[in-house]
């Protein structure tokens, strides 16, 4: 399939028969050993985060829960759904944490915003030895093994598995000990949406005719937006569903090492090719989920946004702040205002990127 559009949600893959052990399935449940022993797919990434929050739910109404400043809706919407109060930490300006990692019997919310791993272990040991229960959002990093080599009966691990692989939805906890509050998981409603506009996507890169890619694309961005709008309605408070058995079947059809091999290839690619001051990680890249750009200010972000269109390079912003928080994120806010997300996802491989970037140090040069 020839990309001519870089960015967007996944189209419907091609998938292969593989073995199962080379699948993304098969990574994802390997996860499933003497660290980890309990497991569950969930329909998302937030109500996976819902399912940690009902098994903790004692804990988390006599106890302070701490989330980032820097998160998007979906990361607030279980709190809202389930009557929870919260309290923000603060942030520095790379999103690393400020946090008193000598606080007691607290709910800590840890990101690992783009793949890159901002609170360390032994921080991470420590808030759990002082009775925390930490919960991290592996949803960007989740191709990265070294949170599971945290062990601890009050750790947690969820993902937002569509993030990172093409699935209609899907999401996954881990955690070390039973779930006694382990509810009956409802099937999945109106996924198919979402199922078709992959589907519908897939035909437009398949197309040759400039006027049935126009229709499909007005289509599938139609059904992404009603889908995404209908996620985020408030649920019933314990409304919990399973993950569609599509989106299994893809994960055991897809593979591994491609979606980590190529992530890898297209994230030093960029390193190479971005201006350093632009570059947000300053760490070591290892399985980043995005390339993230920062700039100097909104108005330079805006203007590079522009370049990429034109390139057909569609760069979302991780991210735009909830509204209901932007007055008291002002920091994050700012910063929200000066980024830019580059996909650097499987689907792509260098050479897609070098004829639309060939460009792009004229672009630097004169922006």
């Amino acid at each position: 399939m020839i990309h001519d559009e870089i960015g967007g949600f996944f189209e419907m893959p091609e998938l292969i028969d593989i073995k199962e052990e080379n699948s993304c399935y098969n990574y994802l449940i390997q996860k499933i050993d003497k660290n980890y022993p309990n497991f569950e797919f969930i329909r998302d990434g937030r109500q996976a985060l819902k399912w940690i929050l009902i098994q903790n739910e004692v804990e988390a109404r006599k106890n302070q829960i701490l989330i980032p400043k820097y998160l998007c809706e979906s990361i607030i919407q279980p709190f809202s759904e389930l009557d929870l109060d919260y309290a923000h930490y603060e942030q520095s300006d790379d999103l690393s944490p400020k946090i008193n990692f000598n606080i007691k019997n607290s709910i800590v919310l840890i990101i690992d915003y783009f793949g890159i791993e901002q609170i360390s272990q032994d921080e991470i040991q420590q808030l759990l030895n002082n009775g925390c229960i930490v919960i991290i959002d592996i949803s960007h990093s989740i191709l990265n093994t070294t949170r599971f080599n945290l062990v601890h009966e009050n750790i947690y691990l969820f993902a937002s598995l569509r993030k990172i692989f093409p699935i209609p939805d899907g999401g996954v906890v881990y955690s070390f000990q039973e779930n006694p509050k382990k509810k009956k998981l409802r099937n999945p409603t109106n996924y198919e949406t979402m199922l078709e506009a992959m589907f519908l996507k897939k035909y437009y890169f398949q197309s040759n005719s400039e006027k049935e890619r126009v229709n499909l694309k007005k289509h599938f961005l139609k059904l992404y937006n009603e889908y995404e709008e209908e996620k985020e309605k408030k649920k019933e408070k314990y409304n919990l569903e399973k993950i569609p058995e599509i989106s299994l079947d893809i994960l055991k059809k897809i593979s591994y090492k491609i979606t980590k091999n190529r992530r890898e290839a297209n994230a030093q690619f960029f390193l190479k090719k971005t201006k350093k001051e632009y570059t947000f990680f300053k760490k070591p890249l290892t399985l980043p989920s995005f390339f993230l750009l920062k700039f100097p200010s909104n108005t330079i972000r805006e203007k590079y946004k522009k370049e990429f269109i034109k390139l057909k390079i569609f760069t979302p912003i991780h991210w735009i702040l909830p509204f209901s928080i932007q007055d008291v994120c002002k920091e994050e806010t700012k910063l929200s205002e000066r980024v830019l997300t580059i996909p650097i996802d499987h689907r792509y491989i260098p050479k897609d990127y070098i004829e639309k970037l060939s460009k792009l140090d004229e672009i630097f040069k004169n922006i």
